[in-house]
């Protein structure tokens, strides 16, 4: 499919002077989007019997998705003259061409069941490969289980009151598969120097970028009450949501801007849900039914993936205790100085917590223990740490035991960052480690 877009201002006889401000100079932005979809769906099934009260179904399947969009994007701006409204008549002129593809294949298999028409049971899995994932990663498999029991038939079932009944109960998985480039380390074009042409880092990429994960466990029943006048179902389910597709944070040493995209942490939701509809009056002209529902659900963060996250944390609300303290001792009200030695001092505090953590995960995946690994990487990179803060801090020292003329714009920035690299200093050696042996799991991921 093609899709065409475009925007024009004519060039006002005011120009800029127009109610339109610099659109009145006259513009025109023109886009071309050209998306092309491939897909192939095939799937078979054979059914047979065993005897008068099973019967099977056996399916397989395969498909395959192909999408490509291709956007071109040029604007002309600033036209010399008001019949002038071309792209090329601008004075100004951008263009601009993005492109992004994405390939799934699957296959699947199932198997399925009946007994006597009563009791159903499904066996399936499926396996999907995407071009999103990984290098390191193949592919991903989702099985599949479900069993209901119609109860309500058997001839040994009588209940007052109750017409009908099925219990059913079900586990599956299902994945949520990552953005097309997000696994690819990725460098975009520049001009560099004397205009020549370049590569800079645009992303770090991850090869062992996976699809987030999803399993879910579902119990509930379908029942027909009251005559067959009333209709009540309820649902209880458990969900598991492992490998969570998050942007974390890189650090400024692997050369890449931004973040890169990792799968952490886990995530558990619950939820019971019961409906129940009742037909009051039922009529060949009027009828009347009354339905209600409630819901309760829940969502917890059992883990963020998350000694990075939580030990940054950690660092970044202690960090300023420091410089408060500082202004308060010397009478030094908060103002814009000190604001901006509060912001140099958490990209500070940062930068530390990240050389430790980096330190302590390399570590452990070499096989080291982690509360080995969490002494080690204190004592390894205490050095560093103590020169990055003492060097700035004694540097700074004078200013802010100054009390001369000018005093009072330099003297509060350097408060809190004196202040604050000291007791920063006092808080990577002791804290940050104590902080990552808290919330260090055995099933990390390794990654900052």
């Amino acid at each position: 499919s093609t899709e065409n877009n475009w925007v024009l201002y004519p060039r006002q006889p005011k120009g800029n002077l127009d109610f339109l401000g610099n659109n009145g100079l006259g513009s025109k932005s023109v886009g071309r989007a050209l998306h092309n979809f491939i897909t192939l769906d095939y799937s078979g099934s054979a059914k047979y019997h065993r005897g008068d009260d099973l019967d099977f179904t056996s399916s397989v399947g395969l498909q395959y998705y192909h999408q490509d969009l291709n956007t071109i994007t040029a604007t002309g701006s600033n036209f010399p003259a008001i019949p002038i409204t071309t792209v090329s008549g601008g004075t100004t002129r951008t263009g601009a061409e993005t492109y992004t593809g994405n390939a799934t294949v699957g296959v699947f298999g199932q198997e399925e069941m009946a007994w006597r028409n009563r009791v159903f049971l499904t066996v399936a899995l499926r396996g999907d490969d995407n071009s999103a994932f990984g290098k390191q990663f193949k592919a991903a498999y989702y099985p599949k289980f479900s069993g209901s029991w119609v109860i309500g038939e058997e001839p040994w079932f009588h209940v007052p009151f109750v017409n009908s009944l099925r219990l059913r109960a079900a586990y599956g998985a299902s994945g949520t598969q990552p953005g097309a480039f997000d696994a690819a380390q990725l460098y975009a074009p520049s001009v560099g120097y004397a205009d020549q042409p370049g590569l800079v880092p645009s992303a770090f990429g991850n090869p062992a970028l996976r699809p987030e994960l999803s399993k879910e466990i579902e119990m509930g029943f379908e029942s027909t009450v009251l005559g067959g006048t009333t209709d009540i179902s309820y649902t209880h389910y458990h969900r598991n949501i492992t490998d969570a597709i998050v942007n974390s944070p890189l650090p400024p040493s692997t050369g890449f801007p931004g973040s890169q995209i990792v799968n952490i942490g886990r995530v558990t939701g619950w939820g019971n849900e019961l409906a129940i509809n009742t037909r009051l009056i039922t009529g060949d002209k009027f009828s009347w039914a009354v339905g209600t529902s409630y819901s309760k659900n829940g969502n917890r963060i059992e883990d963020m993936g998350g000694i990075p996250f939580i030990t940054i944390a950690g660092v970044l609300l202690s960090a300023p205790i420091g410089g408060f303290v500082a202004l308060w001792i010397t009478g030094t009200p908060f103002s814009v100085s000190s604001g901006v030695g509060f912001l140099a001092l958490f990209g500070v505090s940062v930068l530390t917590a990240v050389v430790y953590i980096s330190y302590v995960n390399e570590l452990r995946r070499n096989g080291i223990a982690t509360a080995d690994a969490v002494r080690e990487g204190a004592i390894v990179k205490l050095r560093p740490i103590m020169m990055t803060a003492l060097v700035a801090a004694l540097g700074l020292l004078p200013a802010a035991m100054a009390t001369g003329v000018g005093t009072d714009t330099q003297k509060p920035f350097a408060l809190v960052i004196v202040a604050g690299l000291l007791t920063r200093l006092v808080i990577s050696i002791y804290l940050m480690p104590a902080l990552y042996a808290l919330v260090a799991r055995p099933d990390d991921r390794l990654e900052v």
